[in-house]
């Protein structure tokens, strides 16, 4: 499943929280273009109207209601939402690398799954393997 990353505007707010539109303006040229997106949580993330935010969540689209345009063209809409959504905010990003920096140089002593040995070194099956492998 992929991933999508918002950068919009909460524009309104349902299911006590849960179900936040989000609405994403770009440029191309001299066109200003409006994106519509429904971002479902797990938990509140306490979100007001009009809150500028990054969210990022697993992509899915759904074909949505048919709808006329302002010259009474048929149009079709699509509804992209963005599933198992999380605020981005910045803050712990840093510390999250710096944690798993140090884990990688210091795995715990029980770690069941030990670094892999540098490619210059012989290519050999550790004690662990052959004790823990079934066939």
């Amino acid at each position: 499943m992929a991933i999508i990353k918002i950068q919009g505007t909460v524009g309104s707010i349902f299911q006590d929280g849960k179900c936040v539109k989000l609405i994403e303006k770009s440029t191309s040229g001299d066109k200003e273009y409006t994106s519509r997106y429904t971002a479902w949580f797990d938990q509140s993330p306490g979100l007001s109207e009009g809150d500028h935010v990054n969210v990022s969540g697993f992509f899915s689209v759904k074909q949505g209601k048919p709808w006329q345009d302002r010259d009474g063209n048929e149009r079709q809409s699509i509804d992209v939402n963005v599933n198992k959504a999380r605020v981005d905010t910045g803050k712990g990003e840093e510390s999250q690398q710096n944690t798993q920096q140090s884990t990688q140089q210091s795995p715990p002593a029980d770690d069941p799954w030990p670094a892999t040995q540098p490619a210059s070194s012989p290519a050999t099956e550790p004690d662990w393997i052959s004790q823990s492998t079934p066939f």
